[in-house]
């Protein structure tokens, strides 16, 4: 079986001022996690740092500006033509509304504890403690 080319991913918990954090809905047409609640965040592009990325996705996917805060899991997954590292940072949202892109289907403030796991994409059910410790 050949090797998977590996892809680094960064995604935000964003936290509001009662704790809870922004989980984005992927469309149920996508390929990888269809359905499923997910981080904002997405591929670091080259030569881009963490902070940079992270700044850049979760505008392009939310509309918010945000701040990076510290580095809370990181976890591997798997998606078919990559094999996936999650860096979960958390952070801090500037005012603003909520506006989505095209890549999500809804989005909703919740604490971790009120989604159910069957529900999030793969990589956090595994990263769901670390999130509970923030919120």
């Amino acid at each position: 079986m050949p090797i998977k080319p590996l892809a680094l991913s960064v995604k935000l918990a964003i936290r509001d001022d009662v704790g809870r954090l922004l989980f984005l809905k992927r469309p149920d047409d996508c390929d990888w996690n269809p359905g499923r609640w997910d981080l904002p965040g997405g591929k670091i592009e080259a030569l881009e740092s963490f902070d940079d990325a992270l700044r850049r996705e979760v505008r392009e996917e939310t509309g918010l500006d945000v701040t990076v805060q510290s580095l809370l899991a990181a976890v591997e997954d798997e998606a078919d033509r990559f094999r996936l590292v999650h860096l979960i940072f958390l952070g801090g949202k500037a005012e603003g509304e909520v506006r989505l892109s095209d890549e999500h289907s809804s989005f909703s403030w919740m604490h971790p504890g009120d989604i159910d796991s069957r529900e999030l994409c793969s990589y956090l059910n595994e990263a769901l403690g670390s999130l509970e410790v923030v919120a």
